[in-house]
């Protein structure tokens, strides 16, 4: 009896294990953490590698077709995307010491001691944590990651996105920055690429997409930065000077400096009518300035704009150490001396023109009175108040001590073992491209932004025959934008070279649409799917980092 139920329970292990051979289903891919120890105290800093080694599927012993077949059918676009995800750097640090990390894509991370709090209880961490971070430079990752570059619907020109995810290592419990403690991020930046108004945007999900929120004031800035560069300053904008007035109207009559009456003479142009006007001795009111030093710069006579330079004729004024502009009105005297009776003959035959401009030469009379400013702010654009001076002053002196205080963090010790870390004696460091460097109080997703602003823009329809997702991205910057449900995105840069990508799958098959394009205000109605592979898809994508 007992010979014939182990005779049974073979034979029905024998059928499992046959249906099991001979099955056409692949198994699921399981993942491994491989997991490297990494701080900025040991010298033997290395890259910690990908996080996750696939294990391969298990081999099947269906044809070729079979294989093929399971790889061609996905039930959704977001399921082909995740099979191309980027795979994290992982590292595991010691919280009590400052640490600078070097990611896969050249990312550097600078660390404080003690910066890591418990997410769900606010407890300082203690002992290690495991940091994995994602770096996303090239558009065809952004793509398959599902990323897009807009803020509130404002299209974004980046320079590189991460995203930082911490963990304890005793419980695997998430960990958040403690409040005042930052971590500087050194994202890795081209040569070529401008950081002028670059700032920090942190990732914040909303019922459809990741939305990139800008971090105010100061600290959002973005900084440029290399590899044991000292001159720091020369990285940060020049103070915009522009022409500073008094806040309020001067009292204080300006001083002539120069008693020359030759150099009170010049040429200015009026309108043939306006002579004919006159006769005899004729004065013109002129708008103009005192610049900061002594020139009076006329940019208005009469109603017509005109710009002429009477040279050192007053004193230069200065207001609490600050060199200001006055602004001012003048007189300038003349002479008609016109034929009255000829031209009014020529006027008649329509053999002259009243609105022809004549020279004709103006002596200045001295005696400036002084006006306020407001209207030589509708002639020039760079005008400020010396109260508005002053902050901008401050404002930039805020921006040095801070981008110092950045650089601080990656040099010297940090700076030492990064170099002396890497096989090549630092040579990939110090070669490296220039790095564009932000202060986050906040982990998660990070973009290194500025808002792309255009003279026009424009809603533009891509018209869908059935549901689709769709993306375009820009030829001529580093951007992408997504539509809604129907096609629509909103405010695109009107004439931009553009390249759309459609995609969708039907019946299990992968269908994309690619189309290179021209941004205007007619719907575009050429959309055409085709069938495409894993390989022919990444292929394509792949092709849009090189536009």
């Amino acid at each position: 009896m007992k010979k014939m139920r182990l005779q049974t329970r073979c034979i029905l292990a024998g059928c499992f294990l046959s249906l099991f051979l001979f099955s056409c289903k692949d198994s699921t891919p399981t993942e491994k953490l491989n997991l490297s120890v990494k701080d900025s105290s040991n010298k033997s800093l290395k890259d910690a590698g990908t996080l996750a080694n696939i294990v391969k599927p298990i081999e099947s012993s269906c044809p070729d077709s079979c294989s093929t077949t399971f790889e061609q059918r996905f039930r959704s676009v977001s399921e082909v995307n995740k099979r191309l995800n980027k795979k994290p750097s992982c590292f595991v640090i010691k919280t009590n010491r400052d640490t600078v990390i070097k990611c896969k894509q050249g990312t550097l991370l600078s660390i404080p001691a003690n910066a890591f709090v418990n997410a769900s209880d606010q407890n300082r961490i203690v002992g290690e944590v495991k940091i994995m971070v994602k770096e996303f430079y090239k558009i065809s990752d952004m793509m398959i990651q599902g990323l897009t570059t807009t803020s509130n619907n404002r299209l974004l020109e980046t320079g590189g996105m991460i995203n930082i995810k911490v963990t304890s290592k005793e419980n695997n419990d998430s960990c958040i920055l403690k409040t005042g403690k930052t971590i500087t991020i050194a994202l890795a930046n081209s040569d070529t690429t401008s950081f002028d108004r670059m700032q920090l945007f942190n990732g914040v999900h909303d019922s459809t997409h990741l939305n990139w929120a800008p971090r105010g004031g100061i600290a959002g800035f973005a900084q440029s930065w290399r590899f044991g560069r000292t001159n720091s300053v020369a990285n940060i904008a020049p103070l915009n000077v522009g022409l500073v007035f008094q806040d309020e109207k001067m009292k204080v009559k300006p001083a002539v400096i120069n008693t020359n009456a030759e150099n009170f003479q010049t040429e200015i142009k009026l309108p043939l009518r306006d002579l004919l006007q006159d006769i005899g001795m004729m004065t013109k009111k002129a708008n103009a300035y005192i610049d900061t030093i002594g020139n009076l710069q006329c940019y208005k006579i009469g109603s017509t704009l005109q710009q002429i330079t009477f040279h050192q004729i007053y004193g230069p004024t200065s207001i609490q150490d600050v060199k200001v502009n006055l602004a001012v009105d003048v007189n300038l005297n003349y002479t008609s001396t016109l034929n009255h009776e000829y031209y009014q003959k020529l006027f008649k035959m329509r053999k002259a023109n009243p609105d022809s401009l004549v020279t004709v030469t103006v002596t200045l009379n001295p005696t400036a009175k002084l006006t306020g400013y407001e209207k030589i702010k509708t002639h020039y654009k760079d005008v400020l108040t010396l109260k508005q001076f002053k902050r901008n002053q401050r404002i930039r002196e805020l921006l040095v001590q801070a981008y110092e205080n950045k650089l601080k963090k990656l040099r010297l010790k940090d700076e030492e073992n990064l170099i002396n870390a890497e096989t090549k004696a630092g040579t990939n460091l110090q070669s490296a491209q220039n790095y564009l460097l932000l202060s986050t109080p906040n982990i998660g997703w990070i973009n290194c932004d500025r808002f792309y602003d255009a003279p026009a823009k424009v809603d533009y329809l891509v018209k869908l025959n059935e549901p689709a997702s769709l993306l375009i991205v820009f030829n001529s910057i580093k951007a992408i934008m997504s539509s809604d449900r129907n096609g629509l995105f909103q405010g695109v840069p009107l004439n931009e070279k553009i390249t759309i990508v459609g995609l969708k799958t039907v019946n299990g098959q992968l269908m994309m649409a690619y189309h290179q394009t021209t941004v205007t205000d007619q719907p575009f109605e050429k959309l055409s799917f085709v069938p495409v592979t894993i390989k022919e898809y990444k292929s394509r994508l792949e092709n849009l980092n090189r536009l």
